[in-house]
Parts: C-alpha cells; sequence; structure tokens
C-alpha cells in the first residue's frame, strides 16, 4: 500500500513517460494531463491496487492505457450527441396540432 511518500516517488519516476504515453494517444495535452491525475488520484483512494503487483512501471502503463480508452470513448460518444443534436430540427416553433397548446398559446398572446 503507497502512503504519500510511495505515491510522491511513483509520480516522480514515471509521470514523464506516463504523459508521453497519454499524449500519443489524446492528442491533446489538458486531456493527456487529467488523465495523469485520475491515474494517480485513482491510487491514492485506492491504495489496495498496487498490492502483490510486481512491475509497477507495467501497472502504471496498463492503467494509463486503459484510462485513455475510456476518454477516447468518452469523448467519442459526446461528441456523437453534439452531432445528432446539431442535425435534429429545432421544435421550439413549430406549429402543433394540439388543441389544448393552441389554446394555451392563443391566451398567451393576449388575444380573447
Amino acid at each position: 500500500m503507497p502512503n504519500e511518500s510511495e505515491l510522491q516517488r511513483l509520480y516522480d519516476e514515471h509521470a514523464q513517460a506516463l504523459f508521453a504515453v497519454l499524449l500519443n494517444f489524446t492528442r491533446n495535452e489538458a486531456d493527456t494531463r487529467d488523465v495523469l491525475q485520475e491515474i494517480f488520484v485513482k491510487l491514492a483512494r485506492q491504495p489496495a491496487l498496487l498490492q502483490g503487483v510486481r512491475d509497477v512501471p507495467g501497472f502504471l502503463f496498463r492503467l494509463a492505457h486503459n484510462a485513455a480508452i475510456d476518454l477516447i470513448r468518452r469523448r467519442g460518444t459526446r461528441e456523437k450527441y453534439h452531432e445528432q443534436a446539431a442535425t435534429e430540427p429545432l421544435l421550439l416553433f413549430t406549429a402543433t396540432a394540439d388543441p389544448d397548446e393552441q389554446a394555451f398559446a392563443w391566451l398567451c398572446r393576449g388575444t380573447g
């Protein structure tokens, strides 16, 4: 279980290499920094993750790879929804056939 100084040592020893790998995945420096932070926050919150790990650098790179894949998936889903929303017609000013909605609109205009 890493304590604060052990976590700092892991960061000092591996952050630069992890950053390079993550930047290759994300192609975005801000996203890379976010994912790197996410990895070390996860390790700080769940120190048992490192218990029994024999290849710490390999484990950290696997965490980085998985976190980058998650980011790319989230980004893809978000972009898909943005594209989908952009192609849907704006129904705010569309006429309605519902008589109740028409009566409400008529009353709101103040005619009557």
